[in-house]
């Protein structure tokens, strides 16, 4: 049954923001902002400045979404990922492509700190400075230092975490550490209670799909329209 809920969910969420592409020329919509705390910026592709995010705001393909200190939001896919996104955390929304019929999406997490959740055979590829984290179907921690030093941990599934000089393969309860100019480390065995005193912030943002309201802009220009979906359990 609550295979069967996400799905509908994560289909009407897909026709919305396939509408919500339709309605913006030349833009294609990646996800849905949600649960803002603090002080969250966008910087929509094409722009040189960032303006104030709202939550329901429909992010799209290549937006940068910058959030201040103690601060920090959820970022809904099309594809049904979840990125929760931690305080002084930066990155950009890329492509979203469809690979031998599956979705694969692109973030590129230029500093700070991301939780992920990937939804069964989808695919979602984290680009840092040095590295690149390719997951499916999995929940899992990165971290990007100002060097690009980057830090992934893996709760469910696995990650191949890989650059130009090496890669590893990252299962649960383990972490991967990526240093400039080095292969990733050897993935290293986390204890839980390391575990939960890295991952534990994400617990903060809460993304309930139950009732979800978003803005949307309609075909007659800067009008905008507020859609609520309702769901069941």
């Amino acid at each position: 049954m609550e295979i069967r809920k996400r799905r509908i969910i994560f289909g009407l969420i897909g026709l919305l923001l396939a509408s919500s592409s339709f309605s913006q020329e030349k833009k294609i919509a990646a996800g849905i902002l949600v649960n803002i705390s603090g002080q969250v910026w966008i910087q929509k592709l094409g722009e040189n400045k960032f303006v104030r995010a709202k939550s329901g705001e429909i992010i799209y393909e290549g937006d940068t979404i910058k959030t201040d200190p103690n601060s920090r939001a959820g970022l809904v896919l099309k594809d049904g990922g979840e990125i929760k996104i931690s305080q002084n955390t930066v990155l950009t929304v890329d492509k979203t492509v469809i690979m031998m019929g599956q979705m694969r999406s692109r973030i590129n997490l230029n500093k700070g700190k991301i939780y992920n959740k990937v939804y069964g055979l989808r695919k979602v590829d984290i680009k840092t400075p040095i590295a690149v984290c390719a997951v499916r179907g999995t929940e899992y921690q990165t971290e990007v230092e100002e060097d690009g030093a980057t830090a992934v941990i893996v709760v469910a599934g696995t990650v191949s975490v890989e650059n130009e000089f090496g890669s590893v393969l990252v299962s649960p309860g383990q972490m991967s550490q990526v240093k400039p100019g080095k292969a990733p480390e050897p993935p290293q065995k986390l204890d839980e209670k390391k575990i939960k005193e890295e991952t534990s912030w994400h617990q903060e943002i809460k993304i309930e799909k139950k009732i979800l309201r978003i803005k949307i802009g309609t075909d007659k220009g800067k009008e905008e329209k507020t859609i609520e979906l309702r769901f069941r359990k």
